[in-house]
């Protein structure tokens, strides 16, 4: 229940009023399955990007300025657009948030 608990803590808007009204809030929640559904999907999510992660390194020095993603079953898309490794997704049946990366060997530095 993420999204109450922050409705709760009254996160506002610049008029002072709630950026959901606990109707939109409900009514959000009930569209994306309920609590449940909504915690299965960020788990799911987290361990794609957690498998993403491990494997960047490895990806990049075999597929340099490619695409990539990999399947829940562990097996790889790589393409030259993002849209190919999409297809190529939509093609083996996975649903849900997929976690895909440009394995830039090269990455721009980030000062944050």
């Amino acid at each position: 229940m993420p999204l109450l608990l922050r409705y709760k803590r009254g996160k506002m808007r610049d008029n002072g009023r709630p950026i959901f009204t606990k109707e939109e809030l409900k009514k959000i929640i009930e569209d994306a399955g309920g609590p449940a559904a909504i915690y299965a999907s960020l788990k799911i999510f987290t361990e794609r990007s957690n498998r993403m992660f491990a494997a960047m390194e490895r990806l990049t020095e075999q597929y340099p300025h490619k695409w990539g993603s990999i399947l829940d079953n562990g097996e790889l898309c790589i393409g030259d657009t993002r849209r190919d490794v999409m297809d190529q997704l939509e093609k083996a049946g996975q649903t849900g948030t997929p976690v895909i990366k440009y394995l830039d060997p090269d990455p721009p530095l980030m000062i944050i």
